[in-house]
């Protein structure tokens, strides 16, 4: 089974190539996750889905970062590069925090359990 976790297609777009040309290497906005079924428990596999959003995220920081500072420094005056930059950091942290509240809050609901 194998799960894309691309970066959204801004990058691809041509909408902020400026970002593409600032060190975000295409191997991370093209990189896939193979999940092996046999080989993996279903820990590793969370764990392994985990580091992956953990990663996109960080990946999504640092592409608003960039194109803040290129909008900062006059080396892009698209508005709609940092706007869409933004969002998508937002977005991707606030999905992020969601995932782990959830997470939490079903360990929590574990551990309350009698055996």
């Amino acid at each position: 089974m194998v799960i894309d976790t691309a970066l959204p297609l801004i990058f691809d777009s041509g909408l902020a190539p400026e970002i593409n040309n600032v060190g975000v290497s295409s191997d991370l906005l093209q990189r896939r996750l193979t999940i092996d079924e046999t080989n993996r428990t279903p820990f590793e596999s969370f764990f392994q889905a985990a580091l992956e959003l953990a990663n996109d995220v960080s990946g999504y920081q640092h592409a608003s970062d960039i194109a803040q500072v290129n909008f900062a420094t006059g080396k892009d005056t698209n508005q709609l590069t940092l706007i869409l930059a933004q969002g998508r950091a937002d977005s991707s942290l606030n999905f992020m925090t969601q995932v782990t509240n959830r997470i939490v809050e079903a360990y929590r609901e574990i551990m309350r359990m009698q055996i």
